[in-house]
């Protein structure tokens, strides 16, 4: 039997049902543990300083019986949209970096964290999508951008955490920017103003794969995540979260479960 155990924040809550899912539709004999590892709202600023004991309940989920082979980890994005926050957007762009920067070696460190002393441990990020600025904006205080430069913020953390699968073999990245856009299409959505006009399925582009990643990102930077598939603006519906899983293990993970490389599907 495999294991796998997903952590993070409010998106591996989300995915956790799909990901059961679809390893039951792969033909898997997997179990899915998550209970106290997939925590809404976490930063990774949080899990690395072990806050709440989250160190300690992904080691006993990591080192349960049979012991995991894979770790699902989506996480930064709390950390992102705290700095936005707290004024990210108007600080000088050194000092954006550096926050991004600061933000990737949180994430650095909680993998390390997990792949310490367990090696047969295999790390895939799930990445982020787009999100809906303009919705967040009804209820999040997110000051300084507009939906481009939003979405180019969390491009430029996704690239850092590309960075980290890039640096070491056991860890893997599963890029998702512009997969909704790409899978579902949009339409207006008033009073918001964008899209600003209708698009089909497969009109913007998918996002690119291991080994290129190219294109990175995929879909329109200029356009949010297609509201009907991202009802609060932030989390994907479950039909949403699902296209997400889907493309992981088609990017990748189905291909660990077989004890193969990370590579697309074929």
């Amino acid at each position: 039997m495999h294991r796998l155990v997903m952590a993070g924040d409010s998106w591996s809550v989300g995915l956790v049902m799909p990901t059961i899912d679809a390893l039951a539709d792969l033909g898997f004999d997997a179990t899915l543990t998550w209970e106290a590892t997939a925590v809404a709202g976490s930063t990774a600023a949080q899990w690395v300083t072990n806050d709440g004991g989250k160190l300690l309940a992904l080691d006993a989920a990591l080192d349960a019986d049979p012991p995991a082979e894979v770790l699902l980890l989506v996480i930064g994005g709390n950390d992102l949209n705290r700095e936005i926050n707290g004024g990210w957007a108007k600080l000088p762009k050194f000092f954006r970096e550096l926050a991004l920067d600061d933000i990737r070696d949180d994430v650095q460190n909680l993998i390390g964290y997990a792949m310490a002393g367990r090696p047969d441990l295999q790390v895939v990020m799930v990445g982020y999508d787009y999100l809906h600025y303009d919705f967040l904006q009804l209820y999040v205080s997110l000051p300084g951008l507009d939906q481009q430069s939003y979405n180019e913020a969390f491009i430029a953390l996704e690239q850092r955490k590309l960075g980290i699968a890039q640096a070491n073999s056991r860890v893997h990245y599963a890029h998702n920017l512009g997969l909704l856009q790409w899978t579902f299409g949009d339409v207006p959505h008033p009073p918001f103003f964008l899209p600003p006009v209708a698009y089909g399925p497969g009109a913007v582009p998918a996002p690119g794969v291991w080994p290129t990643y190219t294109p990175f990102p995929g879909g329109l930077v200029q356009l949010p995540g297609p509201l009907d598939y991202l009802p609060d603006g932030i989390h994907p519906s479950l039909e949403g979260f699902r296209v997400i899983i889907d493309h992981t293990f088609a990017q990748g993970l189905e291909a660990l479960m077989l004890h193969e490389p990370w590579g697309p599907s074929p």
